[in-house]
């Protein structure tokens, strides 16, 4: 911060001096201490999460027998709360409102499936498993900040688009 300049340039003029701390305190007060509290999670830190997960696997007593024994499937749902993006820190002259702006939250699905066998030749337990993340690609992107004049957004980020693997 230019602070310091700005009390050394008023320091013959107590009157500006008066003028420069006045001013000072404001943005300290409104400017800085309020974007620090807006931020104090962190930028692009999700402050409130779930998941909720279900598993099923299928052993000899299922409907087809023992073909899919060892065999299991799950799915989820997963919750992100909406990521604080920036504050408009525009001069109320040039249409600055102070207000925060946010990412919004999003509700994503996801499943897998999988196979639980041992070996036959070492009794050494294994599986595979094939997970899918969103796999109804329900939010393609996601706002991280607007241009300086809040007309639009400056810098756009894909999440969690539809992956297998």
């Amino acid at each position: 911060m230019k602070f310091a300049e700005w009390r050394a340039l008023a320091a013959g003029n107590v009157a500006l001096l008066a003028t420069v701390e006045t001013n000072i305190a404001v943005i300290q007060a409104n400017e800085l201490d309020g974007r620090a509290v807006a931020q104090e999670q962190g930028f692009g830190s999700i402050p409130h999460k779930a998941t909720l997960t279900t598993r099923s696997k299928f052993d000899g007593s299922s409907p087809l027998g023992d073909r899919l024994k060892g065999m299991f499937v799950s799915a989820a749902v997963r919750y992100q709360s909406k990521v604080f993006s920036q504050t408009d820190t525009r001069a109320a002259s040039a249409g600055g409102t102070g207000k925060d702006y946010f990412a919004e939250g999003t509700l994503l699905t996801d499943a897998f499936v999988g196979y639980r066998f041992c070996l036959p030749w070492r009794q050494l337990p294994m599986s595979v498993q094939l997970n899918g993340r969103n796999i109804f690609n329900s939010d393609l992107v996601s706002l991280s900040c607007s241009k300086a004049d809040f007309s639009g957004a400056r810098r756009i980020y894909p999440v969690n688009r539809a992956r297998f693997g």
